[in-house]
């Protein structure tokens, strides 16, 4: 059974994107004991919260349309929504575009330090970002999974480049900002080649009554599946903005490092294994079979294969940051052992993501988010009420919000 299981074409997809994925997050934990001696924690809080509002904001920038594009039956409908999601996107990019110059504006009225320089780089970020996750889709539709991993690798030594370049330049924090919108650039790039440009043909001179009939087909996915997600990227993201307004920017350049360091091995396997198990969650769910035993299985097997890295983290993470990255990074390895449990399991649940899209019950995804956030609420309220000033506040916070926050995304799941 398991000789069989190695052999089947799900093994198969999830290795060709994990050895992919793998030479493409191989590239930044390469060069980040280089980065660290090139850049200041400072540098890395200002780029923490550069990614986290373009994130904000590309989580909904297409509506969630491009989830939907694995589903229909037909190629021609799956186009539309390709279509559909780069439209909404431009339009999307245009809002931030428009909004930033008034931002920055009422940062300077009222004094505040909450305008970033960076900030200026987002709505290309966002273009790209979006771009990208409409191109992913497309060809996981399409099985190119060769591709995709490949695309992710031009993406990882585009940026890690010139980190290393704008580093030894000592241009700072644009450098960090720069060299991750060329790695964006760079994988939008590769993938559009194989995606090919049907899927943008006459997007931006297409009115939206011909994309009428599959929107309202779809509809879920911009009413429940887009506050969904823009609920659990504010979980996520926001706290960055909070720990900057009041611990500075250097405690959100720690907490944002030690953050890439364990997301970047755990999306090696996560990424791949959710986009490889979407496709083949959408051909069982079309054919009425059971998804249940592959998801047990894979939860499983996740699990066995995460829980021995975290566990070290959790103990000694203090010591392997400072022995690795330098003595002044050692509070960076403080907070990785401590949001450590909830990596794994959020590493663990990753591929049950995908559910509520392919089950269309888009509503109940929202509702059970909404349920996740409260303990993050809690622990943020207890953190500004106890130690309002001190960076012990950081360790409070998820202590007290995201341990609790395990227990119930495993309820939930």
């Amino acid at each position: 059974m398991v000789k069989k299981y190695f052999k089947s074409d799900f093994f198969r997809n999830v290795a060709t994107l994990s050895v992919g994925t793998a030479f493409a997050q191989a590239i930044p934990l390469l060069i980040s004991p280089i980065l660290t001696r090139l850049f200041t924690p400072d540098d890395f809080g200002e780029l923490t919260l550069f990614t986290s509002l373009t994130a904000l904001v590309c989580v909904v920038a297409s509506l969630r349309y491009e989830i939907a594009i694995l589903l229909p039956d037909k190629d021609s409908d799956a186009l539309l929504l390709t279509r559909l999601s780069a439209k909404i996107a431009v339009w999307v990019t245009l809002a931030l575009a428009i909004s930033l110059p008034f931002w920055y504006m009422a940062g300077r009225y009222v004094g505040s330090g909450s305008f970033h320089s960076l900030y200026w780089l987002a709505p290309l970020s966002v273009l790209l970002l979006a771009a990208n996750q409409i191109q992913v889709n497309w060809l996981s539709r399409k099985k190119n999974y060769k591709n995709m991993a490949s695309s992710r690798f031009a993406q990882a030594a585009g940026s890690g480049a010139f980190m290393l370049l704008f580093g030894v330049a000592g241009l700072g924090a644009w450098g960090l900002g720069v060299a991750t919108v060329i790695g964006q650039l760079s994988t939008v790039l590769y993938s559009y080649r194989a995606a090919g440009n049907a899927i943008y043909n006459k997007v931006l001179t297409t009115p939206f009554k011909v994309f009428k009939p599959i929107a309202q087909r779809f509809q879920n996915f911009p009413r429940y599946n887009a506050p969904h997600a823009f609920i659990d990227s504010v979980t996520n993201n926001g706290i960055n903005f909070f720990i900057d307004f009041l611990l500075g920017s250097v405690m959100t350049g720690f907490y944002g490092f030690s953050f890439r360091m364990l997301k970047a091995p755990s999306a090696l396997v996560s990424g791949a294994v959710y986009q490889v198990f979407y496709q083949r969650a959408v051909e069982l769910n079309n054919k009425q079979q059971s998804i249940r035993p592959q998801l047990t299985r894979l939860y499983i097997q996740l699990f066995l294969l995460a829980v021995i890295p975290f566990g070290l983290l959790f103990f000694i993470g203090p010591d392997v940051f400072a022995f690795v990255f330098g003595e002044k990074w050692r509070a960076a390895g403080t907070i990785s052992a401590i949001i450590a449990p909830w990596l794994l399991f959020n590493f663990v649940s990753s591929p049950a993501a995908c559910l509520t899209s392919v089950k269309e019950k888009q509503a109940q995804g929202t509702f059970s988010c909404i349920d996740r956030c409260y303990p993050k609420v809690f622990g943020l309220l207890y953190w500004l009420q106890i130690y309002k000033s001190s960076a012990r506040g950081v360790y409070s916070l998820f202590c007290c919000g995201y341990r609790y926050a395990i227990v119930l995304d495993g309820l939930v799941l």
